[in-house]
């Protein structure tokens, strides 16, 4: 009898995994994590519309290119996994703080146009070069930000 009421209830959780995981299309998953991924100060602002998620709203006065929010979305189970990174224009936008990271991103934005924000400082520059020289055709937007190294000035 135990043994019945096991079946039953695996029958019960396999049927909810398959209504939760196949009710909703690909294309609505696509603009719930679109936006998602938008800045938490941009529901304040209404004169932005959620088809111009462009670079100017995701990365206002930043120095570095926000990613967590992403990376979460592909760690809460296989499907959200499959279908964030089969969304190449959630990989376009990156910078150069994490060389792996980098690689995987251009890799997942499959061919579509980066928009990259590099730091250049003194031991970054071939690493810099590299980047630019190997996917600049693709490049829609650079962001450089370049640190000098400290000058003493005389007094």
């Amino acid at each position: 009898m135990a043994d019945m009421a096991g079946n039953i209830r695996t029958q019960e959780i396999d049927q909810r995994r398959v209504l939760t995981e196949s009710a909703l299309p690909e294309e609505l998953f696509f603009i719930i994590f679109k936006m998602a991924l938008l800045p938490y100060d941009f529901y304040r602002e209404w004169s932005t519309s959620l088809d111009r998620m462009d670079d100017e709203v995701l990365s206002q006065g930043v120095d570095w290119v926000k990613t967590t929010r992403l990376l979460v979305l592909t760690h809460v189970c296989r499907r959200w996994r499959q279908m964030v990174i089969g969304f190449p224009s959630f990989w376009t936008r990156i910078d150069n703080r994490n060389s792996e990271r980098l690689a995987v991103f251009i890799q997942r934005s499959r061919g579509l146009p980066l928009s990259l924000f590099l730091r250049v400082h003194e031991g970054s520059i071939a690493a810099v070069k590299r980047i630019l020289s190997q996917h600049g055709e693709r490049i829609r937007r650079l962001d450089l930000s370049i640190l000098l190294p400290d000058f003493q000035l005389e007094s």
